[in-house]
């Protein structure tokens, strides 16, 4: 079987003044056809576990994240099959025939057994021998990114038992305390075949500080993409538009330490892969850029000079960027900070959103769309 890798970068305009930048961020794993006007030349490992033939007519594109094959499996196709013929769907709320919870529920996990997981409410959406997804969204540094993909092998009340033992770390030291951190069990529907018509769209919730951003599923057929699958603006949040206060530095967007909205002068005051907010005084500075797989860009400085702020106003600084290669920890786009505050009033610009993430597996694709 003939595999390639896709990745794609996009961003969003600044809402307001001053200017901010953000950043996009998905993972798909999908084959696909031939496209011109390509001339990025991108490495990806090639192993044992990560084996792909690329024949001369094909190509892989990558912009501004990572990419990488992932052990891939068909499924087991007992979802059916997923037809987006028009508008747009949300795989969270979408229920496939016979269910009455969405396809793609997700979950907010409470505590850690070595094969288990107990999530905060009753698993009403999920069954045994359906495939989940284990991921740290946002907490301790060194453990946000881990995600594990499991069977599911019992189910009592809150507790969910999986096929195997949890490998990761994803409490700040150990599974036995997971205090401070978000960690999401979410359901990986399997299909028969996935297709989404010309000018319909695939999506999933957006992140919301407590779940959410993330689209998963596996089909077992033919992932036929002549629409838009897309996380676009539905990954960590950017700092919302100011209020008006004078002289005030803006406030940083979320990344996958925390910290949302927290205020720490420029210039090095990113947020993990968050973008800082602008310094304030004088004309205030922008927002950084949220990070992905590359640093964010940093806020554009104010040239004006005071005797309190100095010259010139430092711009936020920009996310950091966050990722491997190889894929073994995995994070949304980072949320743009706001830019500074001046000492007129003004309603310094919010920073924007970034991408969520998107898990795409298939043993055959046909791609003609976004």
């Amino acid at each position: 079987m003939r595999t390639n890798v896709f990745l794609r970068k996009g961003s969003f305009p600044s809402r307001g003044y001053p200017l901010f930048m953000l950043s996009f961020l998905s993972f798909m794993l999908f084959t696909f056809g031939a496209e011109a006007g390509i001339t990025k030349t991108v490495t990806v490992p090639y192993t044992t576990a990560s084996r792909y033939q690329v024949s001369s007519t094909s190509k892989v594109l990558i912009s501004g994240g990572h990419a990488n094959l992932l052990s891939m499996t068909a499924g087991t196709g007992r979802d059916g099959d997923l037809a987006v013929t028009t508008g747009t769907t949300n795989l969270t709320t979408y229920t496939s025939q016979g269910r009455s919870v969405g396809d793609g529920v997700y979950y907010r996990v409470s505590a850690m057994g070595n094969n288990s997981v107990t999530i905060n409410v009753t698993a009403a959406g999920l069954a045994v021998g359906d495939e989940v997804l284990l991921i740290h969204m946002q907490g301790a540094a060194t453990r946000a990114g881990n995600w594990e993909v499991f069977r599911i092998n019992a189910i009592s009340g809150t507790q969910v038992t999986f096929d195997k033992n949890i490998a990761q770390i994803y409490g700040s030291t150990a599974n036995s305390n997971l205090a401070g951190q978000i960690i999401l069990l979410q359901r990986i529907p399997n299909y028969n075949n996935v297709t989404i018509a010309a000018g319909a769209t695939l999506t999933a919730n957006a992140w919301n500080g407590a779940g959410g951003g993330i689209l998963a599923f596996r089909t077992r057929g033919t992932l036929t993409i002549a629409g838009t699958l897309t996380m676009s603006g539905r990954g960590y949040r950017g700092a919302p538009h100011a209020i008006r206060r004078n002289n005030a530095h803006g406030e940083r967007g979320e990344g996958y330490c925390g910290g949302y909205r927290s205020i720490v002068k420029p210039p090095n005051n990113y947020l993990c892969n968050g973008g800082g907010g602008g310094e304030g005084y004088q004309d205030g500075a922008g927002g950084g850029g949220g990070g992905h797989a590359a640093n964010g860009a940093n806020g554009q400085n104010s040239h004006y000079c005071s005797g309190t702020g100095g010259c010139p106003h430092d711009g936020g600084a920009g996310g950091r960027a966050a990722g491997n290669t190889q894929l073994t920890r995995i994070f949304m786009g980072g949320g743009g900070g706001m830019g500074g505050r001046d000492e007129d009033g003004g309603y310094a610009g919010g920073g924007g959103t970034g991408g969520g993430i998107i898990f795409a597996f298939a043993s055959h694709t046909n791609l003609t769309g976004n």
